[in-house]
């Protein structure tokens, strides 16, 4: 399978976007600020990481960046709700990093994070269908240890025009056996996608997040 061909990445959508320098420190920062402690900065932090003369300044940064689709963001709170690959709420696909647990906005994105941040992560998720404990273990850019050889992840169609985290990062799903995943797409007849092995949704996650903070 052409797994460049199938997938959407985030780097496309940096390269559209032409960041300026400061615009791109922005981006790194909120990805580390993720990696390390689980949430995004706020804007006082933003403002201050990059010497910004206010918060006005830093909030046109991310309404930027939020057009771009490189992280989600609220104006009307003045929060970052996610970078991918991160999510600022729990979302069922959690990711061990050490001594922390990271948030993944999809199946994919999890894959991605040890990939992203070069370190073993434990990807934590369950399957879509039937919530059975889904376990992935990377390490030194490889599988080091999965639950179940079955196990296939779901790739939609979806028009990701707009915002990925809603249309498209929902449905990039886990599922234990190609059965599972067989029931969900019998009960979800509307829903036009590809169905990835394991290793080619690792070989995804790589693809897409490996050279985003390079």
């Amino acid at each position: 399978m052409a797994i460049p061909a199938l997938i959407d990445t985030v780097a496309q959508r940096l390269s559209k976007a032409k960041l300026s320098a400061i615009e791109d420190r922005a981006r790194r920062y909120i990805l580390r600020h993720f990696a390390v402690t689980g949430r995004a900065p706020g804007l006082a932090g933003l403002q201050r990481e990059l010497r910004l003369p206010s918060e006005e300044d830093a909030a046109a940064i991310l309404t930027k960046l939020d057009a771009a689709d490189l992280i989600v963001y609220e104006p009307a709170t003045a929060s970052i709700t996610a970078a991918y690959p991160f999510s600022g709420t729990p979302t069922g696909h959690g990711v061990e990093i050490g001594d922390r647990t990271l948030h993944a906005l999809c199946a994919i994105d999890a894959l991605g994070i040890p990939f992203m941040l070069d370190a073993p992560g434990l990807i934590r998720s369950e399957c879509f269908w039937c919530h059975a404990p889904v376990r992935v273990h990377v390490e030194g850019g490889v599988v080091a240890a999965h639950c179940s050889a079955s196990v296939v992840a779901w790739y939609p169609e979806k028009d990701s025009c707009g915002c990925t985290a809603t249309s498209r990062c929902v449905l990039i799903n886990f599922f234990c056996t190609a059965d599972h995943l067989a029931a969900w797409r019998d009960a979800s007849p509307g829903e036009q996608g590809t169905a990835l092995s394991l290793d080619e949704a690792v070989e995804a996650g790589r693809m897409i997040f490996e050279n985003l903070l390079r």
